[in-house]
């Protein structure tokens, strides 16, 4: 995983070196009274690397929340009803749903939550254990 911190840094690195340039091109083209030449300099003296920070494939995924759950409970039965709905209907008949569920149907799915929250804290503990550098 020292890969992925090497990367990172990198990434964060090659940032503060942008800003840096851009500050100095800007302190530069000010004191020579050029201030509208200042974008073009840039543009033209400055690469924007597309560096990404990576994620760990290792670090554990988060937990849903109770209305993930919701959503992945009653989704097959909304497409069985509408087979042609189009996916941000689905997204807002669901949440129509959601809206009008009240508490006690919701507890189910806040369970679940808590269960997964419960499992997403305990995974992340020990993986913090594991990359831990002592």
């Amino acid at each position: 995983m020292a890969h992925l911190k090497y990367h990172n840094k990198l990434v964060e690195l090659s940032e503060v070196f942008y800003q840096s340039h851009c500050e100095l091109i800007t302190s530069i083209c000010i004191e020579l009274e050029q201030p509208d030449k200042i974008k073009a300099l840039q543009a033209k003296f400055l690469d924007r690397i597309k560096l990404k920070a990576k994620k760990d494939p290792e670090k554990p995924k988060k937990s849903k929340t109770s209305y993930m759950y919701f959503c992945q409970d009653q989704r097959e039965d909304l497409l069985k009803e509408n087979p042609n709905i189009l996916l941000g209907d689905q997204s807002k008949k669901l949440g129509a749903m959601w809206k009008t569920l009240d508490n006690e149907d919701k507890q189910k799915y806040i369970k679940m939550a808590e269960d997964d929250k419960n499992r997403y804290d305990q995974e992340l503990e020990d993986y913090n254990e594991k990359w831990s550098v002592d």
